[in-house]
């Protein structure tokens, strides 16, 4: 463009210092004039031309650049063993209900629950009862490990306690179905 531009500044200079009589017939303008019409086209095809050329090349840039930043993101893969666990563990959460997501969440904040007779910190909203029920399923279910023991009370019958902790085979599984987005639909 600044070619154009610096072709007519020069044509409109050889008109201004006489190289060019400003008393140009027709055919006169026409020898003149036809050169710097060739050029304005060529440069315009030329414009046409590498315009998407340039637009395809940046766009593929930023295109490259994003896959690399999607492969970044994507998690690794699972090994077989990994994706049987992953398999079992979503299936027994989707059989066990919406609540055992938060009290698993709570049992993995605090590493470990005791219920003893004494009430454990508990997940919000979720009575002690409830906890230990649905702590109870999930260690049914491979979920969580449960250890009972006893000891005595002081009285005629023992105390049992129940300690519930994450089993660490599938700590990495079931805090990925933990802390996942979970759609509208599916809880």
């Amino acid at each position: 463009m600044i070619g154009v531009l610096l072709a007519f500044a020069i044509l409109l200079c050889q008109i201004h210092f006489g190289v060019i009589p400003k008393d140009l017939t027709a055919r006169n303008f026409v020898s003149i004039a036809l050169p710097y019409a060739v050029l304005l086209g060529v440069v315009v095809i030329l414009a046409i031309v590498n315009a998407p050329v340039k637009l395809d090349a940046t766009r593929e840039n930023e295109c490259s650049g994003l896959r690399k930043q999607v492969v970044k993101l994507t998690p690794p893969k699972r090994t077989p063993e990994q994706e049987q666990k992953y398999s079992e563990v979503k299936t027994a959460l989707d059989e066990i209900g919406p609540n055992a997501i938060p009290v698993l969440r709570h049992l993995e904040i605090h590493g470990s629950l005791k219920f003893d007779g004494l009430v454990p910190p508990l997940p919000n909203g979720i009575s002690a009862r409830d906890t230990k029920t649905i702590l109870d399923i999930c260690a049914d279910h491979a979920i969580v490990t449960r250890v009972s023991s006893s000891r005595p009370s002081g009285g005629v019958a023992p105390i049992n306690e129940y300690t519930y902790s994450i089993p660490v085979g599938i700590v990495g599984v079931l805090l990925e179905l933990l802390y996942a987005p979970r759609s509208a639909d599916a809880t």
